[in-house]
């Protein structure tokens, strides 16, 4: 897949499958060996010539793939010349008959940063309850994308140096901002602590600051493998700090202005943001709903026309989100979060509003998110580590992960970047809200567990599904199962690989086609002679005449006999080579 590979890549080998090749030891692979090697020799020789290089065979490998090398003459490493991979794949695979090429590589011990405690860090690592982002980081680690992280500020840290770039200090009120008063381009932390019911008669007993934008931009961005610390999930994006709160929290105005800001729109009387936001976290809110008409969702629409993902923290009163702002806003992505047994943490809200899930863990419970954070229980003193809980240690999780995704595909917008990652959550590996009834209402946690690796891995290979099951009926008539694309410009690419799973009584029977939203057509499969009741296989088609976007169509005809059966999936993964 050219497309995974980070520009300006070498390689030495590579690994070409042609269409009609099999398994080594399979009972007619003699008999198709020879013609396949001498189709693979005039291949080589025109790459090599357009090159300027000789390529040459190795071996046969035992799934039926050719390992051929560039730049030797005798299928030894040590002559071999490396070779710029995406350009040397492409030249191959402009023959049709390949059906596919991709780098021979190293296989080596699973990626684990060398962070002094990345070993606590459950929410990244752990496989059953984690969001699974050592599997992303082979693809994306947030390069060229900021985040806004409109919250309390930021104190410095040095797990943080270099991730930092010029935020802005919103706080209008300055018994609020401690610092004065008034807007200006310092988002330093001046502390959010509080005396005995300061903040009201609701607000109680006296709080130590939180460090709470500190504490954020942490799990977003914290540096990685330099041996210290933890381990950031986007850790080389960029953050701009944006502080919206202060003593006793933030005014509604001074946030939404600081959205707007932050996406790069213009706010009156202060300088515009140099560096326009593509994500933005806000894990803070407060009760009450939002209306379309608010100032929340006013601001919220204006970042996204301007191309932001606006990601917040559902709350952590474990009621209903859709009473709490700006969680119940439209456009914007609501993370509950979970705990390290895979359930909802009890203090989680939850519901309809709810669009997806990432761990939060359970301070009670001692199952902490380690961060940046500081020794301060007032004004700031130390940098330290700490641990963090709650829906505002889940949704900047979410937000790194759209992170990611940009860093790898930047075209695509805050709809798109959110179905990604719904899409490709998983089911939550414990309970969600279980009602009067005993039931378990999994979707009140959304979509599911965010998964990293999957959500990365789908941005390189867009991959479309129909999981329902479509009936095929007897004596030749059609069947119909129906695909809807959307968001893609232009055309389809070259490789399209159409995934097909079919149970029958006689699948040797079937003609299938592919239909195009242009109404194109192409067979993928002719009816034939035998009998088989199970059809699982992928056909590559050449769709690069036909848009991508629009009502794509598998039809499955029953030509020879009669006989019911089932399209149980297929699916559309656009190889982007």
């Amino acid at each position: 897949n050219f497309s995974a590979l980070t520009p300006g890549t070498q390689n030495t080998r590579f690994i070409v499958h042609y269409r009609d090749a099999v398994a080594y030891g399979a009972p007619d692979a003699a008999k198709k060996l020879a013609p396949l090697l001498a189709r693979l020799d005039t291949d080589m020789q025109r790459v090599g010539a357009l090159l300027g290089t000789e390529v040459t065979l190795v071996r046969t490998t035992a799934t039926g793939g050719q390992l051929i090398e560039v730049g030797s003459n005798n299928g030894s490493f040590g002559v071999a010349r490396a070779v710029d991979a995406a350009t040397f794949m492409a030249q191959f695979a402009s023959n049709p008959e390949v059906a596919y090429i991709e780098p021979d590589g190293l296989a080596q011990i699973a990626r684990v940063p060398n962070d002094e405690y990345y070993s606590w860090q459950w929410h990244l690592n752990d496989e059953r309850v984690g969001i699974r982002v050592e599997k992303a980081w082979d693809y994306s680690t947030g390069n060229g994308v900021t985040v806004a992280v409109l919250d309390t500020g930021i104190a410095a840290h040095p797990d943080l140096a270099g991730q930092i770039i010029s935020g802005y200090d919103f706080i209008s009120n300055k018994d609020t901002a401690r610092d004065g008063g008034g807007r200006e381009a310092d988002p330093n932390d001046e502390g959010d602590w509080w005396e005995n019911f300061e903040c009201g008669q609701n607000s109680g007993e006296k709080r130590n600051s939180s460090w709470h934008g500190t504490r954020v931009a942490g799990i977003i961005a914290e540096r990685t493998d330099n041996g210290i610390g933890h381990a950031g999930i986007a850790y080389n994006a960029n953050v701009v700090p944006v502080r919206v709160l202060g003593r006793c929290g933030g005014a509604y105005t001074d946030v939404a202005d600081a959205i707007i800001w932050a996406a790069g729109g213009h706010v009156e009387s202060i300088p515009d943001n140099r560096n326009p936001a593509r994500v933005i976290n806000m894990s803070l809110g407060g009760s009450g709903s939002c209306d379309p008409d608010s100032v929340y969702q006013r601001a919220i629409n204006a970042a996204r026309s301007r191309g932001a993902v606006v990601v917040v923290s559902a709350g952590n009163a474990g009621v209903n989100a859709s009473t709490y702002t700006p969680a119940s806003c439209a456009g914007v992505i609501t993370v509950a979060a979970s705990e390290k047994n895979g359930s909802r943490a009890s203090y989680s809200n939850y519901g309809t509003a709810i669009d997806v899930t990432a761990p939060g863990g359970d301070q009670n419970l001692g199952h902490w998110i380690y961060t940046t954070s500081n020794t301060g229980t007032k004004p700031q003193d130390t940098w330290t580590y700490k641990g963090f809980t709650g829906t505002s240690a889940a949704a900047p999780q979410v937000a790194a992960i759209a992170a990611l995704i940009l860093a790898k595909n930047p075209a695509l917008t805050p709809d798109e970047v959110e179905k990604t990652i719904k899409d490709t959550a998983r089911v939550l590996p414990g309970k969600c809200f279980v009602d009067s009834a005993g039931r378990d209402l999994s979707s009140y946690c959304g979509a599911g567990l965010v998964d990293a690796g999957k959500a990365v891995l789908s941005t390189t290979n867009p991959i479309f599904e129909n999981n329902t099951r479509s009936a095929i009926y007897s004596d030749i008539e059609r069947t119909y199962s129906a695909i809807t694309v959307n968001g893609l410009a232009g055309n389809a690419p070259k490789y399209l690989d159409v995934l097909v799973d079919i149970a029958h009584v006689n699948t040797n029977a079937l003609e299938i086609n592919l239909i195009a939203p242009d109404g194109s057509r192409k067979q993928l499969k002719a009816a034939a002679s035998g009998s088989s009741s199970r059809l699982e296989a992928t056909y590559m088609v050449d769709a690069s005449a036909w848009p991508a976007s629009g009502k794509w169509q598998l039809e499955v005809t029953n030509l020879a006999q009669p006989g019911a059966g089932k399209i149980n999936y297929w699916g559309l993964k656009l190889r982007q080579f």
